[in-house]
């Protein structure tokens, strides 16, 4: 099974042409592999798009849940991950993002944009 998901992978061309003009439109794109033993690719992408973080290039091996962010949203993606206790594979596109995050309680997500009240008086 776990090769299998593999091989479905190297060959799967429509999510691979599908990020790839997702990555054109929105100016480039950073991929975050993340170990499917700890989370799944849906709860990555759940926490995500609280935050109005745009993914997409979405992709599944036998050991990591794939999935791409518009460059302009990818140091924020990373620090929310962190945030949320997901832990990225691979060096980090922010090194301050982690010790940011560490400030926080494990799994302590800072609050969404939209939940946020409005100061003005």
């Amino acid at each position: 099974m776990n090769a299998l998901l593999d091989i479905l992978d190297a060959v799967n061309v429509v999510d691979r042409l599908g990020g790839l003009i997702l990555s054109i439109r929105h100016g480039g794109a950073h991929t975050f592999a993340i170990d499917r033993t700890k989370h799944t690719g849906q709860q990555v992408e759940d926490v995500l798009k609280r935050y109005k973080i745009a993914v997409f290039g979405r992709r599944i091996t036998s050991t990591h849940a794939i999935l791409s962010v518009p460059n302009k949203q990818a140091r924020w993606a990373e620090y929310v991950m962190l945030r949320a206790g997901i832990v990225p594979d691979g060096p980090l596109i922010d090194a301050r993002n982690a010790p940011w995050a560490g400030r926080h309680a494990p799994g302590q997500a800072p609050r969404p944009w939209g939940g946020r009240k409005d100061r003005r008086p």
